[in-house]
């Protein structure tokens, strides 16, 4: 399985060092062991530094552009079109892709993968709704784009397989085509802590998280108040709220017994923070499956912990359950638990009992294995739909080729069948219509040597020269020429490249009216292009003008064939080399196939 694995994360590089942000990017790329190619995904900061985390070797990263925030619509849409172009690009390299959501890039990046009949997990961490609601309280508008992001990915997910981090969330999304249960954890066998001598006697607290509205930090000094002396708390995390936090823990008196570590990694101190300490107290007002539960069972220390999501689910009967938001009733647990080895012990064996079923290595196969199995898509069930979504993408293809047109000042959008051009109907020309506005950069993206000043570019049933113009705009070559069977064509053509010449770096244009089929190839051209105007025998007799071109002058000819209907015509002349084959990422609505390009270069005849 080649894999590409997508989460709104943040990476940061220093020097040859890749860091990223928050932890859960490091379960996606410990799947490079698991899986036979490996593509991680995420924002790259432009500015060098280290961030938190050590990305692991063993995977490819694909760096996506970067905003600072998905609330910051404006940043994320000047992102969107660097973002779809690379991800384009990796999905050419995958056969699954699983996309963490949901969010407004996530949404986008998924309906991607599916246009391009990937494979498509989605992935959910969190209830989006409660999150929406304890972080944006009272704020309608977040709440409702909230709402929506989340109401069209439980839609994606009735034709796709869904994993979701703990029962709560699995429970949302039961209706998805195929669910697996899913627990983040970075906890290995080895990692397990062996019995504490005697308990923990002491009254050290420890709490790891995000600092921030979800994560109800300013609990911790109301708990911590509740306690009093001699008990301390420390405090690992950062975020928005530290503060709100530090001034929380000064007006209730208690700022002195308690001690704000900030961000501490995993493999560089925390574990030694769990193992120091005598009590664990997590407060959030929601949660998925929280992987700092599982972290502190490794290390056998006792949880008291906010019943919330799906922390029940993992923790009742390895820790002691407490209401949300409720200060009194975790202090009374903690008070409990700190006066009960009995029970300290029978928590702590339950939690590790509870880890071991869940390591890191276990949970990785399980998530492989989920996804290796899904071999067909839901949307199998919906195929009555697919002639309506055609017809949808057409006519936004439609409107969006007509804003071009407009905005480079020609007019080359409609399509006109063989008998407005007067051809008959059983002739080997085709009915015009222009080569999408995407063609070009398609076809000559990672085409090397790029169309430079020895180049002449030549295109065959130029049609109304949206090619043409498009080429004259983008690359310093020394002419471009048009050849066009149909005289009303040819005159438009001329038209839309007078019309755009002062934009153009091509050092002069032409365009021709005659029949491929015998019109001589001029012996200066390096590159022709086809945009599978005609078939049979006109194709033909264009490919043997184009040999005669280089037996006059033999030279690099290259022949770029957009809709390759007749691919196998241009190799049985023996004198056509495939160069590569660059993947028709704008054609899949055109009912081409296959839908590709391909690219071509005449080769001797001693070599044929």
């Amino acid at each position: 399985m080649r894999l590409a694995a997508y989460e709104d994360a943040i990476y940061q590089r220093d020097g040859d060092v890749l860091t990223v942000h928050r932890a859960f990017p490091l379960f996606m790329w410990g799947l490079a062991s698991e899986v036979e190619e490996l593509i991680v995904l995420g924002r790259l900061d432009p500015a060098q530094g280290r961030s938190h985390y050590v990305v692991p070797e063993g995977g490819e990263f694909a760096a996506l552009p970067h905003y600072g925030s998905a609330g910051d619509a404006r940043a994320v849409a000047l992102a969107l079109g660097g973002t779809l172009r690379r991800f384009w690009s990796v999905l050419g390299r995958v056969d699954t892709v699983w996309v963490n959501g949901p969010g407004p890039m996530a949404l986008v990046l998924a309906l991607l993968a599916v246009a391009r009949r990937r494979r498509v997990v989605l992935g959910v961490r969190q209830n989006t709704l409660e999150y929406a609601r304890t972080r944006f309280p009272g704020r309608r508008g977040p709440r409702l784009a909230f709402g929506l992001m989340e109401a069209a990915w439980r839609g994606l997910a009735r034709f796709t397989a869904v994993t979701a981090v703990g029962p709560d969330i699995a429970g949302i999304y039961r209706a998805s085509h195929r669910l697996h249960e899913l627990t983040v954890s970075f906890v290995s066998e080895a990692d397990i802590a062996p019995p504490r001598e005697g308990g923990a006697g002491g009254a050290t607290l420890l709490s790891v998280g995000r600092i921030d509205t979800e994560k109800n930090p300013l609990l911790l000094a109301d708990v911590l108040a509740e306690l009093g002396p001699p008990w301390r708390l420390q405090i690992v995390g950062e975020g928005p709220l530290e503060a709100e936090l530090r001034a929380r823990l000064a007006e209730l008196g208690v700022a002195d017994r308690a001690d704000l570590l900030g961000y501490v990694p995993l493999d560089r101190g925390l574990f030694e923070l769990y193992r120091g300490a005598d009590l664990f107290l997590h407060v959030s007002w929601t949660e998925g499956l929280p992987q700092v539960l599982l972290e502190a069972f490794a290390a056998r220390l006792p949880v008291v912990a906010t019943d919330v999501g799906g922390v029940g689910a993992v923790a009742r009967g390895a820790a002691l359950l407490v209401p949300p938001g409720d200060a009194p009733a975790a202090a009374t647990a903690l008070r409990r638990l700190a006066g009960d080895l009995s029970l300290q012990r029978e928590l702590t064996e339950a939690g590790v009992h509870r880890v071991r079923a869940r390591t890191t290595e276990a949970e990785r196969a399980r998530l492989v294995a989920f996804i290796e199995t899904e071999s067909d898509s839901g949307w199998d069930r919906y195929r009555w739909l697919m002639p309506w979504t055609a017809r949808a993408i057409g006519a936004v293809k439609g409107i969006v080729a007509e804003a071009a047109d407009r905005a480079y000042g020609i007019r080359t959008n409609e399509q006109i069948s063989q008998h407005e051009l007067g051809y008959s109907t059983a002739s080997d020309n085709l009915h015009y219509q222009a080569s999408g506005w995407l063609t070009v950069p398609g076809m000559f993206s990672g085409w090397e040597p790029r169309p430079g000043p020895e180049d002449v570019l030549v295109d065959l049933g130029c049609g109304k020269g949206r090619v043409l113009v498009q080429v004259a705009r983008r690359y310093p070559v020394r002419r471009v020429l048009g050849l066009e069977y149909a005289p009303a064509l040819g005159a438009c053509a001329r038209d839309n490249l007078e019309r755009t010449r002062r934009h153009h770096q091509a050092a002069s244009f032409e365009v021709f009216t005659g029949d491929a089929s015998t019109w001589p190839i001029p012996d200066d051209v390096t590159i022709v292009y086809l945009a599978n105007p005609f078939v049979g025998d006109v194709l033909a007799g264009a490919l043997e003008r184009i040999i005669e071109s280089w037996e006059r002058r033999p030279r690099r000819l290259r022949l770029a064939y957009a809709a390759p209907l007749e691919h196998q015509r241009v190799l049985a002349t023996g004198r056509f080399r495939e160069l590569d084959r660059a993947d028709a990422r704008w054609m899949r609505w055109t009912g081409v196939d296959p839908e590709q390009f391909r690219r071509y270069e005449v080769i001797p005849a001693s070599d044929a």
